[in-house]
């Protein structure tokens, strides 16, 4: 006589292949968000440091366009390859423009913008070198010069070039150049 006994459910085995399925979905989903939050910690600082980098940048081409000689007040130009002082129109916290010396140079390893001799702004850091070139006139083969002084006048531009020590990245260093044309956007 055979007995009419269904069973319902998993058997042990079942049980046992359902619960491995499932903590291996967990490890899995586990590890791919740890990856990805170390990724994301990996380009928080390269964001910032790009963010520094545009900012610096900016802060430079505003200072170079409102460059003044001839304003009461202000002081001649006076460029050599390692460093240069102008007079510049800066805009202040409270939104107004004040005139101010502005005095770049590298000191420890950062480019450093140093005004009135009170204030300070980092533009860079991680610089090994800083070297400054004027354009003085416009000509079809423009000439460079590594100094340039005057109580008059500015040059027409100021080539700004940062040398980056070595790293594991770049082996034989980075030597970022950038022109600001003086007295204009």
């Amino acid at each position: 006589m055979r007995s009419n006994l269904q069973t319902h459910g998993f058997t042990l085995i079942e049980v046992v292949v359902a619960l491995a399925v499932g903590a291996t979905v967990v490890l899995l989903a586990h590890a791919l968000i740890a990856g990805i939050g170390a990724v994301s910690g990996e380009l928080q600082p390269r964001r910032e440091a790009l963010d520094r980098r545009e900012n610096a940048g900016r802060w430079l081409s505003a200072a170079f366009s409102s460059m003044s000689n001839t304003d009461q007040g202000a002081a001649s130009f006076d460029g050599e390859s390692t460093h240069l002082s102008f007079s510049a129109w800066l805009q202040a916290p409270a939104g107004d423009f004040v005139l101010k010396r502005v005095d770049l140079h590298l000191e420890e390893g950062t480019l450093v913008a140093a005004l009135d001799s009170a204030d300070r702004v980092d533009l860079a850091e991680g610089v090994s070198g800083v070297g400054f070139d004027y354009l003085a006139e416009r000509t079809p083969m423009p000439h460079w010069l590594r100094a340039y002084a005057s109580p008059l006048g500015a040059p027409l531009a100021v080539r700004v070039r940062l040398a980056r020590a070595r790293n594991d990245t770049s082996p034989e260093g980075i030597v970022d150049t950038s022109m600001y044309i003086v007295g204009g956007p």
